[in-house]
């Protein structure tokens, strides 16, 4: 069952995307595995007492002898139900640290990795570069608003199973530079909104 959750939207204009200052955090690069229970989980501390405004999970695999980096997501594709290849690694977080899932078998198909980009055969991009990887490395950076420039739009908005569509006016005239949603989940962790819809039934 889905908790109700509040969902904060941030907007900057796009002169102040340009003055993005540096993240108060950046951690080391840790190794990651997929498919490995024991290991599904990583915590890396970020200590810094607030809650982030942005934080960015950075996924590197290694192809060719060439590293390549990926995007963590705040929420999951879909489970190990299906034995298709899929992949991602899936984030929350808090003021005191970042938490970092990767897929590993449940009870069906040990078919997840850190990154993939294949589909059903649909991929029409790079045949070097598919996967799913099931090691490679990850680090993650934060910003507080402290490392922000003025925030044109910050509110927030309750949402819920019944309750599970809004629309916010940000009032611009123009396209946002940066947009990020983040979810308040009712055990004090905070996920980011994803843009696209990430499975069908």
């Amino acid at each position: 069952m889905n908790r109700p959750s509040t969902g904060t939207c941030m907007i900057l204009t796009k002169t102040e995307a340009n003055l993005l200052y540096r993240p108060s955090f950046i951690s080391s690069w840790y190794g990651a595995k997929a498919q490995n229970k024991s290991l599904s989980l990583l915590v890396i501390n970020h200590n810094l007492g607030e809650y982030p405004v942005k934080v960015d999970v950075q996924v590197k695999i290694n192809e060719g002898g060439k590293d390549y980096i990926f995007s963590g997501l705040g929420s999951s594709q879909r489970d190990d139900d299906l034995s298709k290849d899929y992949g991602g690694v899936i984030y929350k977080y808090n003021d005191q640290h970042i938490e970092l899932s990767f897929p590993y078998k449940e009870n069906h198909a040990d078919t997840g990795g850190l990154a993939y980009t294949g589909s059903d055969n649909l991929y029409v991009g790079p045949t070097n570069l598919l996967g799913p990887y099931k090691d490679g490395y990850v680090r993650t950076r934060v910003w507080l608003a402290s490392d922000m420039p003025h925030i044109v739009l910050n509110t927030s908005v309750y949402m819920s199973e019944t309750i599970n569509y809004k629309e916010i006016t940000h009032e611009l005239g123009y396209y946002p530079d940066i947009l990020t949603v983040q979810t308040l989940l009712s055990n004090g962790y905070m996920s980011d909104g994803v843009g696209k819809l990430l499975a069908h039934n």
